[in-house]
């Protein structure tokens, strides 16, 4: 059945400030309550509505100070509430949850493990469940799906084709994958799909279309991103590229000049966790840094986490 995606409240308010109301519960819940319309208008519509909820495993390595884990599911707690709160009335057949851990293209050696999450996902009031299961970072959780405790009637989506690689499955690996499921739920409940959707951020779908028509291979060379980032421009530097970056969240600022040949990009977020390596950069220079007094101790982290040499 054809399906509309709509954002979970707890991502809505990734991209917006609380200016006005007075407790975090009150900001998610005003807007779960504003998405309440289009929720139900999609599934008057005839369509089955996906929640896009990649917010609730992908804020983990965003917090600062780093949160525990009991911190985090009580902070997590709180997002699901939310959607079940935007839920209220609309039949669970007809909703699906999909959460991942981002289509950013980097190592995500910090993502939070699905086990510390997986009982507050079965609290959504969805029928079917859909999650990353190709990408090499999250496919070994099959297991936690596993051992978790699924009420009867729901359904699981696995992700058995991955966004995060420009590499074509074969389909006896996508086999293998909708394989593993099978004991888990009945095999009438289980749906195969994608780990994301299309990643804007690479030259993957191109290479991968054109390998599937046997055509010329896909140039396009990927701009340097940053998550969240809302604003850049060139600083004017002799012989090197330079972005400077916003970081939509903190606002904080950071000009990079990149010591590497045209072609080779990297994007620096105010905190080390969140280089992107994007092509090949060797080194990464902090030119100012206006309203960060961290960036001496954010470079070092990143070149000991072999984000700014290779």
């Amino acid at each position: 059945m054809p399906f509309v995606a709509v954002l979970a409240p707890g991502w809505l308010d990734h991209f917006i400030f609380n200016e006005y109301y007075k407790t975090e519960e009150e900001f998610l819940f005003a807007p779960a309550d504003a998405l309440r319309e289009e929720y139900r208008a999609v599934v008057a519509a005839g369509f089955v509505l996906q929640i896009d909820d990649p917010g609730l495993p992908d804020w983990w390595d965003m917090l600062k100070p780093e949160p525990t884990i009991e911190a985090y599911r009580k902070f997590a707690r709180l997002r699901i509430d939310a959607v079940n709160h935007a839920l209220v009335g609309i039949p669970e057949e007809k909703v699906r949850y999909h959460l991942c851990w981002g289509s950013w293209h980097g190592p995500h050696t910090h993502d939070l493990p699905l086990e510390h999450i997986i009982d507050l996902i079965l609290e959504v009031k969805a029928q079917t469940y859909s999650f990353e299961a190709g990408n090499v970072r999250h496919e070994h959780e099959w297991r936690v799906w596993q051992q978790a405790k699924l009420p009867p009637g729901k359904m699981l989506m696995p992700g058995v084709v991955s966004h995060a690689t420009n590499l074509v499955e074969h389909p006896q690996l996508v086999a293998d994958r909708i394989l593993r499921y099978a004991p888990i739920v009945d095999r009438e409940n289980i749906v195969a799909g994608t780990d994301c959707g299309p990643s804007p951020r690479g030259p993957c779908l191109g290479q991968a279309a054109h390998a599937c028509r046997r055509g010329p291979p896909c140039v396009d060379v990927p701009l340097a991103l940053v998550k969240h980032a809302h604003g850049r421009h060139r600083v004017p530097s002799s012989g090197c590229r330079g972005l400077l970056l916003g970081c939509r969240r903190c606002r904080k600022q950071l000009a990079v000049t990149l010591l590497d040949p045209p072609g080779a990009e990297m994007a620096l977020h105010c905190d080390a966790d969140m280089v992107r390596p994007i092509v090949g950069a060797r080194q990464v220079k902090f030119r100012s840094s206006p309203a960060c007094s961290q960036s001496q101790d954010a470079l070092a982290q990143a070149r000991c986490t072999g984000f700014a040499s290779r």
